[in-house]
């Protein structure tokens, strides 16, 4: 974000204060390249957490502090693996993960029991994953 200049880092810190009084942590078209390891610690246990149409290429531990999460957005960006700390979001309900790079999808999914809505589009998947297809 810093190589974007002062504009932009501005937007990344407003979004930060605005997660604490709105519950949703918006961090998409940032050109963000990770989940900056710092932000679960500034933001309140969001419900919505969105680091949608970025260049992230793997859900990495930080994103298991995100315990109150109902709603994860990870579309668009350029995932290919997913952290096994995914399975702490036990409340999560939605995960969009359409238009990233996944060709196999981890078992870790099958531990996410209130999961309702798994949006896999545009991906490199070939078949629907045994593991995937025993969800209900």
């Amino acid at each position: 974000i810093a190589r974007k200049g002062g504009a932009a880092v501005l937007d990344y810190l407003r979004r930060i204060v605005q997660s604490k009084s709105s519950c949703r942590l918006e961090m998409q078209r940032l050109g963000l390249i990770a989940v900056p390891s710092e932000i679960a610690g500034f933001c309140s246990q969001p419900y919505k957490v969105s680091f949608a149409h970025n260049h992230i290429s793997t859900i990495s531990s930080e994103i298991g502090l995100f315990e109150n999460a109902q709603t994860l957005c990870f579309n668009d960006n350029k995932l290919e693996s997913i952290a096994c700390e995914l399975r702490n979001l036990t409340r999560l309900v939605r995960l969009d993960l359409e238009g990233n790079l996944f060709e196999t999808m981890p078992n870790i999914l099958t531990s996410l029991t209130s999961l309702t809505v798994l949006n896999l589009s545009r991906n490199q998947l070939s078949d629907c994953p045994v593991h995937l297809c025993k969800l209900t």
